[in-house]
């Protein structure tokens, strides 16, 4: 029995190769992979999503939706069953799609760098049938997007792909409105300091005062804002927490005691995805002071001996006559 190798043109993603020669043809089977790069993409310790094969497997998707905090990482899995017995090659490459590269790196289970930033490393090179399976962390570096793609080429020109998109991300400002007077506000835009910036706004005649949040981020989008949320430390405040909603203005009603009047409104991201606030999530945050006012009191200028007070809304108000070189006001 005399053997050969079969050389011959083969088109990506077939399952078998057709070559020609001088009196014939014959077909060879081709040993065809799948490869899947997954990830915790919501926080919940499962790789999303689920292991695919044949097309659904190797129609070069991406995955949407893995967020990353600056800072933080979460784990990556690529797979690739039955690679070519022949030659082979995987790769992983990162592309910054927006922001300032890098945008994130790639980690090894050891913490080691296997990609710093925007690049290409081979992973695995050689020949054999087995399956290859390798973990990784991906870390976010600054805001902005980037793609991590797994690449499978084999001997026959097979070259199949598998990119998931990643979001970095950072809440830049919180501001807290007065509703009852929206020239009056404050804004915190930084983190880390010991002066937290504080809003005194007056009660309505029902004893309540509402405040308006705004929050600001990078990347400057709806989904990004919806994975930031705020919570509120005080007396009588509705919500309590909540993220906030791009299509919906985000209020606070305030119904504060006598004995506690002054609130803190603390916002960051959420980026374990547990749909709440945690302590070391928060980033920014704003004192408000509800105050009441009990008496309001007008004086004789020209004398200051003289004046009235209007206390909890007297009608008529009171009305206060003063006199001018020689005349009753």
């Amino acid at each position: 029995i005399a053997t050969t190798v079969i050389q011959g043109t083969c088109t990506p993603g077939e399952d078998e190769i057709t070559v020609s020669f001088p009196g014939g043809s014959c077909t060879a089977p081709i040993r065809n992979s799948d490869i899947n790069l997954t990830a915790d993409i919501d926080g919940n310790g499962t790789v999303d999503p689920e292991l695919t094969s044949g097309d659904e497997a190797n129609n070069a998707d991406i995955t949407p939706g893995a967020f990353l905090c600056v800072g933080a990482s979460k784990p990556a899995t690529l797979t690739v069953s039955s690679p070519s017995t022949y030659r082979h090659k995987v790769t992983l490459t990162v592309k910054t799609t927006s922001g300032t590269a890098p945008v994130i790196r790639v980690l090894d289970i050891n913490g080691e760098p296997i990609l710093a930033g925007d690049g290409t490393a081979v992973i695995s090179q050689g020949q054999g049938s087995e399956d290859i399976t390798r973990a990784y962390y991906v870390e976010g570096l600054s805001p902005g997007t980037a793609t991590l793609t797994a690449t499978y080429e084999d001997a026959c020109c097979n070259k199949k792909c598998d990119t998931i998109l990643y979001t970095v991300m950072s809440l830049l400002t919180l501001k807290a409105t007065d509703k009852a007077n929206t020239d009056n506000f404050v804004e915190d835009k930084t983190s880390g300091t010991e002066i937290t910036p504080v809003l005194t706004v007056y009660e309505d005649a029902e004893g309540k005062a509402t405040v308006i949040l705004n929050a600001t981020t990078d990347p400057a989008t709806d989904d990004v804002l919806k994975k930031v949320w705020y919570k509120v430390e005080g007396a009588n405040a509705d919500p309590i927490a909540n993220p906030f909603d791009p299509a919906t203005p985000t209020e606070v009603t305030l119904t504060p005691t006598e004995s506690n009047r002054k609130y803190t409104i603390s916002a960051g991201l959420d980026c374990d995805n547990d749909g709440k606030l945690d302590n070391e999530e928060i980033t920014r945050a704003v004192e408000v002071l509800v105050v009441k006012l009990d008496t309001l009191r007008m004086a004789d200028g020209v004398s200051g001996g003289y004046y009235v007070e209007d206390r909890d809304s007297l009608s008529p108000p009171p009305i206060l006559r003063y006199c001018n070189q020689g005349t009753v006001k």
